[in-house]
């Protein structure tokens, strides 16, 4: 919620005073201190990923001080980094000391989704942004508004929240809900929320998750995927029945819609000379400046440490006639915190993730690994084909908060 009042204030009163970074800003020092008094093992790691991402700005501090003038928006972008790694260690002190956090998971889970689906609900009647075209929600040239995101600033960020909450609630809809026709109404929530965002992001997630959810059930309950029972017979009569259902629902009301968004898909496929390029929604350039900028340019040391984050902007933009990062975090990250940054980011989502997937194929494993896992490992897979998900202070925050489940023991009750 307060990122939808940030947002208001900015893009509809023109206040540029970020309230939900000052508070986020709060959030991240409580949580630092928290970790120094109640686990100084864990708030060493901490200290020595933020010593490491800390680099380009010592650099440009101690031997570049024309580009002082980036200090603010550097440490902006360090502090979003930092804020998975301090949250993931944070709730998990909080969970082994507190257990009973185990429980409100999944209620927040959802609570947290379908607030995400009424501010767009509301951006679609006009109080939010679009995604796509005039800031402000303005409609394109064509008429139509693309995708909507409420009053949140980042579509991208949003995607990606869409993308670990659903997972939660599709766990929650196989589990609870035995008649199909609720189990379809649930799916065609979620894919109302994700066509209204209409991301790559929040599509194929919304895909991959209703379809690969039953399997980590199945797995986690009898641990075989592969025999049949009337349990898989269930399902199988969702994924027959459903798109039909779904097809004439959403066409029915949305029509002029979606006859516009597949028209702009058709578009975006024929412009893109490549698969490639079509996954990078057209970012070629934009990845190609990154690259040629960290190849042609950089010194050594500026690869092995980065630069910072908006130096690389201003330079692309300046000498490149360029729009700035390419919107693609592993590109991002190697122009801003150079080798050593990106290796130390993705190697500790890699290291999560190594550790769910041990406790998801454990026994005394906790139900909600499973939604918590396929969120986790698709976040980490799309942060390759788009952005702001490894550096983004909204996901990084929940994202440490709902895979605390992986360090807890099979729950005693789980309150619906």
């Amino acid at each position: 919620m307060i990122d939808q009042l940030n947002g208001f204030l900015i893009t509809k009163l023109g206040i540029t005073i970020s309230i939900s970074q000052m508070l986020k800003s709060i959030y991240l020092l409580g949580m630092l201190a928290y970790v120094m008094v109640v686990d100084r093992h864990k708030f060493l790691v901490l200290l020595g990923f933020t010593l490491v991402v800390f680099l380009p700005i010592l650099s440009n501090l101690l031997f570049y001080s024309k580009r002082i003038i980036f200090l603010y928006d550097d440490i902006a972008f360090v502090s979003k980094l930092l804020t998975f790694p301090v949250s993931y260690y944070f709730f998990i002190s909080v969970a082994k000391k507190y257990p009973f956090i185990q429980d409100n998971i999944k209620r927040h889970a959802n609570t947290f989704f379908f607030i995400i689906l009424v501010a767009l609900i509301f951006s679609l009647l006009g109080f939010g942004n679009s995604n796509y075209g005039q800031v402000g929600g303005a409609e394109n040239e064509d008429g139509m508004s693309y995708g909507y995101k409420g009053y949140f600033i980042a579509g991208n960020e949003l995607s990606a929240l869409f993308v670990l909450l659903y997972a939660f609630f599709c766990y929650y809809l196989y589990k609870n809900f035995k008649s199909i026709f609720l189990v379809s109404g649930g799916l065609i929530i979620g894919l109302l929320a994700a066509g209204l965002i209409v991301t790559k992001t929040a599509l194929a997630g919304y895909v991959v998750i209703s379809i690969g959810t039953p399997f980590f059930i199945k797995y986690q309950e009898s641990k075989s995927v592969f025999s049949y029972t009337k349990y898989d017979k269930k399902f199988l009569k969702i994924f027959i029945i459903l798109p039909l259902f779904i097809s004439v629902v959403l066409y029915s009301l949305f029509q002029e819609r979606i006859e516009a968004n597949i028209s702009r898909i058709q578009y975006n496929i024929a412009k893109a000379d490549e698969l490639s390029s079509f996954l990078l929604s057209g970012r070629d350039n934009r990845v190609k400046n990154s690259v040629d900028l960290f190849v042609e340019k950089y010194a050594w040391y500026e690869k092995m440490f980065g630069t910072g984050w908006e130096y690389p902007k201003d330079r692309i933009k300046a000498e490149m006639l360029g729009i700035g990062t390419a919107e693609l975090d592993y590109l991002d990250l190697l122009i801003s915190n150079g080798i050593i940054g990106l290796l130390l980011v993705y190697g500790f989502w890699v290291v999560v993730l190594l550790k769910m997937t041990s406790a998801f194929l454990s026994k005394n494993r906790h139900s909600l690994i499973s939604p918590a896992l396929l969120g986790f490992t698709l976040l980490f897979f799309l942060s390759f084909i788009s952005g702001h998900i490894m550096y983004s202070a909204m996901v990084g925050f929940y994202l440490g908060y709902f895979v605390t489940p992986l360090n807890m023991k099979k729950e005693l009750i789980l309150i619906a």
